[in-house]
This record gives C-alpha cells, structure tokens and sequence, in this order.
C-alpha cells in the first residue's frame, strides 16, 4: 500500500493537523468551563452579598433591641435568629431586594438607647420611634441613612440637639422632633 503521493500527503498533512484540532478542541473546551465556571462565581458572589447586606440589616436590628430596656424586650420577641427578618414586628422589607425600609416602633413604649447600629439600615425610607421613652442623644449615624424620607422621634427622652449628620439625609422631607425635657429645675419647684 503506497501512502506516497497525493493520499499520502494528505494522510500526512491530517496527522499534522489532528494535534492542533485536539489542541483547539481542549482550549475550547477549558474556555466553555472557564465561562461556566466565571458565570458561578458571579452567581455566587451576588449570593454572598446578598446574604451579607441581609446579615447587616438582621445584626443592626438586634444591635438595637439589645439597647432596649429588659422589661419592654417582650415586644420584640419576633426579632430573633429563627425569624425570617422581614416577618419581624415592626419591620417592612422591599420587595427586590428584602432589605429593611421601614421601620415602625411608634407606640411601644420602648425604652433605652437608640443604638447607632441603626445607621446600617442603608435602605431605611421611614424610621418611626415615636411615643417611646428612649433617652440619650440621636445617634449621629442616622446620617448614613442616605434614602431616608420619613422621621417621627416625638415624644421621647432624647438630648435636644438634632446631629448635623441628618443633613445627609437629603430626601428627608418629614422630621417630627418634639422634646419631653424633664429638668431637674422642674421636678423641684
């Protein structure tokens, strides 16, 4: 069998070629995986930070039920770790992203401290802690709250300085900061 001349040659010239059509055919196959494999990481990225952003909301709020006085803890039993968080009383999440937008603790008569972990809430559109008896200052920290529209902090035990921070809170279109003051001037005459 003569593999000489044209067939030969052609035989040949396959031969030569079948490495590099491996070759191709591997580095192909290595792009395809690395595609896949770059389009999981991706996935898993958006995963991984989704979940955290979550975590953020869930630890700022238990931040400030830890803040909160023993005896009024009670009415925020729903905020623990086998809750989902936005089944929580008191809390609305929005829709696309589950994140904490509202905020609603008006009426409970919570006391305590207003924990500055609330600054975290970075998708918090309304905070309403009215009709508490929560002292000490407002926490410079509702600052960071950047979406935030809707503040109600009447009727609390607050300091009478308003942070210069909510002045980062440029969609802020509704404050109500009317302060109890008990004075010791007061209470003695």
């Amino acid at each position: 069998m003569n593999l000489g001349g044209a067939h030969g040659e052609s035989f040949h010239r396959v031969q030569e070629n079948a490495p590099f059509s491996m070759v191709m055919g591997i580095v192909l196959a290595v792009s395809m995986h690395g595609i896949i494999m770059s389009q999981i990481l991706f996935a898993l990225m958006l995963l991984e930070a989704f979940g955290n952003t979550y975590e953020i909301d869930k630890q700022a709020l238990l931040k400030f039920k830890s803040q909160v006085s023993q005896e009024k803890k009670v009415l925020l039993s729903s905020w623990n770790n086998s809750s989902p968080l936005c089944k929580w009383t008191g809390v609305t999440c929005g829709r696309k992203h589950k994140r904490v937008t509202r905020l609603d603790v008006g009426g409970f008569k919570l006391g305590g401290v207003i924990s500055p972990f609330i600054g975290n809430l970075s998708f918090l559109i309304s905070l309403n802690f009215s009709d508490n008896s929560f002292g000490g200052t407002i926490p410079q920290e509702l600052g960071n709250l950047f979406r935030l529209q809707y503040l109600d902090m009447n009727f609390n035990f607050l300091g009478v300085e308003i942070p210069d921070s909510l002045y980062n809170c440029s969609k802020l279109w509704y404050l109500i900061y009317i302060q109890i003051i008990l004075d010791k001037v007061f209470l003695q005459n």
